[in-house]
């Protein structure tokens, strides 16, 4: 069962979801975001890639881990990286692992929520880009910063604890 907050996800989006290492190239006026740790971007990324941490969106709260920060927090970090939601956003991780796949997704859904419309996902990611013997650079970026304005939030793709009980009954 699909649930209601996939398919708003999939619904809403106005850019495939995945997008092949082929397709990536063929791309216009598009950012490619590396959701990974900085070790790893710094060891080897695709050559024009932004880097933005997925754990940097991410606060501890109240001992709660995980809780997304502020909005306005999430402004100054994704525009810092210079993430422009003008472009055709792509992002990757290291889709492999486990606990680092959900970089990718993490990234993805945060910038949903902002108000990016135009996102989609590197099928195979950062894994197959090598395996298909692609170039790497390494080494850390400095992005022009982006203006985020005019920037949406989508608040219905946050669900609270209320939502949650009902969806786990």
């Amino acid at each position: 069962m699909i649930s209601s907050l996939l398919l708003s996800c999939l619904l809403a989006a106005s850019a495939p979801l995945l997008v092949s290492t082929e397709g990536l190239q063929g791309l216009v006026n598009m950012c490619i975001v590396d959701g990974r740790n900085s070790a790893d971007f710094a060891a080897g990324h695709i050559p024009g890639a932004v880097h933005l941490d997925a754990d940097t969106l991410s606060e501890i709260r109240d001992g709660i881990h995980g809780l997304l920060k502020p909005l306005d927090q999430l402004h100054q970090i994704v525009g810092d990286a210079g993430i422009n939601p003008e472009k055709h956003v792509v992002i990757y991780s290291d889709m492999a692992d486990p606990e680092k796949r959900v970089k990718a997704t993490r990234v993805f859904w945060v910038l949903q929520y902002m108000g990016f419309t135009r996102l989609s996902l590197l099928d195979g990611g950062i894994g197959k880009w090598k395996a298909e013997g692609r170039a790497l650079d390494a080494g850390t970026v400095q992005a022009p910063k982006a203006v985020l304005s005019g920037l949406v939030p989508r608040t219905e793709l946050l669900a609270d604890r209320e939502e949650v009980k009902t969806m786990l009954r």
